[in-house]
């Protein structure tokens, strides 16, 4: 399963557990077995939710009906 970095804070950085410095970056992907996901599992937030609108750039096709 994947998780993903929470964004209402803007980021984070972490000490990974073999000691060096991490930027976590909003929106960024991890496997939820990584070792940085079980340290600082708050920072993190499950994948599958759907974004309730698109992303600045994102262009997102739509059908109409007749």
């Amino acid at each position: 399963m994947k998780v993903r970095v929470r964004s209402e804070d803007g980021g984070y950085v972490v000490t990974h557990p073999d000691g060096h410095s991490v930027a976590l970056i909003p929106g960024e992907s991890y496997d939820s077995d990584d070792p940085i996901v079980k340290a600082y599992r708050w920072a993190f937030d499950a994948d599958n939710v759907e974004q309730a609108s698109s992303a600045p750039g994102e262009r997102r096709n739509t059908t109409r009906g007749r």
